[in-house]
């Protein structure tokens, strides 16, 4: 049934959204402001590419995960992607330190609501011409990374 069938999808979609994550971080594993912004890219390309799923994905079965455990799996390893990826920036002196779960939060919070803005058609074409959902996600998770990656180290 429908009940049942939502948070199935939404699952799968969270699934699918965590490999688009994974391939694109791979090439930065030793550089953690750029992995935290591949991270973001990869987020709203794939709400760009995926925007029915990307709208199941969010909706209001989201809210009672426990009732549905593959849905809660499938969203916890999509935050725990962010989450390490922050924690390994503390760890390696690039990103501030803090709560990391609020910082992810922080990160999350930005980036989702950009995808929304994309997946809704609310970004004006002057920023979003067909296709260049992934080039705006460069430029917005490059300001986002001004405020929670410290800027490197000044030679003295």
């Amino acid at each position: 049934d429908k009940d049942a069938l939502l948070p199935a999808v939404a699952a799968e979609g969270l699934r699918t959204l965590a490999t688009w994550m994974r391939d694109a971080t791979a090439a930065h594993t030793g550089d953690s402001p750029r992995r935290l912004q591949a991270l973001g890219v990869a987020y709203v390309k794939f709400a760009a590419a995926h925007t029915a799923h990307f709208r199941v994905m969010f909706t209001a079965v989201a809210k009672d995960m426990d009732a549905y455990p593959a849905l809660a799996e499938a969203s916890d390893a999509v935050f725990a992607l962010l989450l390490d990826a922050i924690t390994q920036g503390q760890r390696d002196g690039s990103v501030r330190l803090g709560n990391p779960k609020e910082l992810a939060l922080a990160a999350w919070s930005i980036v989702h609501g950009l995808a929304e803005l994309v997946v809704g058609g609310q970004v004006p074409r002057l920023w979003l011409d067909a296709g260049k959902s992934g080039a705006l996600a460069e430029r917005i998770t490059g300001w986002l990374g001004a405020g929670i990656t410290l800027p490197p180290a000044r030679a003295s």
